[in-house]
């Protein structure tokens, strides 16, 4: 999973020593694939914006809460004081190879039904009243071809008793 952290400056001024720290992707859940969790930045200027990229893995699936990275910065050159800014809280979805294909499979699935069939509510649904459907079209069918293999048997059989008795 590729995790995109973009810092903007809406300020009237440069923002120096800008420090990002992201502590929300513990080494319990995920692995780190690719880059780091921190980075610095020596000033980013009024107006301006950056970003960092790193890569994880999740170690397992399901709705991942990623808290806030922290940044810090000093708003001004002269400045000892050191502001703190959070970024926004999301919640990821991190899909098993089953819930995968499950998506993708309703996404190419609503296409095929003309979207009638949009969930896997739906389509459980759907081959709920198929699987009935066939199961009483079978067994009808199945009685059917019984009777007639038994009238049949019972036509033959009168036959060859009369045959007999003649």
């Amino acid at each position: 999973m590729t995790v995109v952290t973009q810092i903007f400056n809406a300020g009237s001024s440069a923002a120096l020593d800008v420090d990002l720290k992201e502590t929300t992707f513990p080494s319990t859940y995920y692995d780190l694939i690719e880059g780091s969790f921190t980075a610095t930045w020596e000033k980013i200027g009024a107006g301006a914006n950056v970003s960092h990229t790193f890569v994880v893995r999740p170690k397992s699936s399901g709705t991942m809460l990623s808290g806030p990275a922290v940044v810090t910065y000093r708003p001004t050159g002269d400045s000892d004081e050191i502001q703190t800014m959070l970024t926004t809280s999301i919640n990821r979805p991190v899909l098993s190879i089953a819930d995968k294909y499950m998506s993708l499979a309703l996404k190419f699935g609503k296409y095929v039904t003309l979207g009638f069939l949009k969930t896997q509510a739906d389509w459980t649904m759907f081959g709920g009243l198929g699987a009935s459907l066939f199961l009483l079209f079978g067994v009808n069918s199945s009685i059917l071809k019984y009777k007639c293999w038994r009238r049949e048997r019972m036509s033959k059989s009168a036959t060859e008793d009369l045959m007999k008795e003649d």
